[in-house]
């Protein structure tokens, strides 16, 4: 499935700010592109997707405790 989160007020496509108060306001966790290069930036750049052991690693972890909360 793919959508598109809009802006209440014209119907444009939410950016930030917006998405940031729909996920407070639902409570839901949001990950913003800084948050996944920081996060890279701190873990590895090139470590991602599923590990040796079979775990996720890297940002597919982190996405993945997000998508789970």
């Amino acid at each position: 499935m793919l959508c598109e989160v809009v802006d209440r007020s014209d119907g444009s496509m939410a950016r930030t700010p917006q998405l940031l108060a729909f996920a407070t306001e639902h409570g839901l966790r949001c990950v913003t592109i800084a948050d996944l290069l920081k996060y890279r930036r701190q873990h590895g750049g090139a470590e991602h997707g599923v590990n040796g052991a079979g775990r996720r690693s890297g940002a597919a972890a982190l996405l993945g405790s997000v998508a789970a909360a």
